[in-house]
């Protein structure tokens, strides 16, 4: 039997088996439900999944795609998962105390733009059409130079179904986020997974979280930034294990 994954473009459907616990996981930048299919496979057949998928084809800021993500809380104990571009709209989803949330996970995020660069840059850098960037380079800083060609492509395919306004504008959201107000809010545990080798995010993003957010639980994967893909079953175990932890039976 394999986890119940909500994708939430597709109508939601009776379960066949009551769960025992549920995780909300919001998407990297690219939004999309597909790249996440390994690592929620990964999972224990007991958790109900919700996979958020965000537009492809309009600009949503981080507030638009909070609102989306409180529609999609599940009706039970969950745990949150916000992964790379969402880690934003996941701290700020915690720190405002949903019924039933009982622990936050952050895959290779941030609460503030995690890239050194004075504001003005950063507004020159948002208008960088993404585009043009080589498959190639995209792939590599994703996945390491060691991807097989099958995840590069499920990488290409994924990038493509997204809009370049949709592309810029996230781009923007993560140039000018700071939701650092937000942290000294959360009250429930929170786990950090740390990609080893990740090209994207530095370690500066998870050294802020950590002084911010007493007890916060650091676990470094040996993996690329794109670690729910890269090395889904080691990052599945990791948060089952931080699941049972608070509480939650699998």
């Amino acid at each position: 039997m394999k986890p119940r994954t909500i994708d939430t473009d597709a109508t939601r459907a009776p379960p066949n088996a009551t769960p025992l616990a549920a995780l909300l996981l919001l998407p990297g930048m690219d939004g999309t439900s597909s790249l996440r299919s390994d690592f929620i496979s990964a999972l224990a057949a007991t958790v109900e999944t919700t996979v958020m998928s965000y537009p492809t084809d309009r600009p949503l800021g981080y507030g638009a795609l909070e609102s989306l993500a409180r529609e999609q809380i599940p009706p039970r104990p969950f745990v949150l998962v916000g992964e790379s571009f969402s880690g934003p709209v996941a701290i700020a989803l915690a720190a405002s105390h949903p019924p039933g949330l009982r622990g936050l996970v952050l895959v290779g995020s941030f609460a503030q733009c995690p890239l050194r660069m004075p504001r003005f840059l950063r507004y020159c850098a948002s208008l960088f059409p993404i585009g043009l960037l080589p498959a190639r380079v995209i792939c590599t800083r994703l996945l390491g130079r060691n991807a097989s060609a099958m995840l590069r492509a499920r990488i290409i395919s994924a990038v493509s179904s997204v809009s370049a306004r949709v592309w810029r504008g996230r781009l923007r959201s993560v140039l000018f986020s700071d939701v650092v107000v937000h942290l000294a809010k959360i009250a429930v545990p929170v786990l950090y997974l740390r990609a080893a080798n990740d090209a994207i995010v530095p370690r500066e993003a998870c050294e802020l979280l950590s002084r911010v957010i007493p007890g916060m639980q650091i676990v470094e994967l040996q993996a690329p930034h794109f670690m729910l893909l890269a090395n889904p079953v080691e990052s599945a175990t990791q948060v089952q294990k931080f699941m049972r932890e608070v509480g939650l039976a699998i």
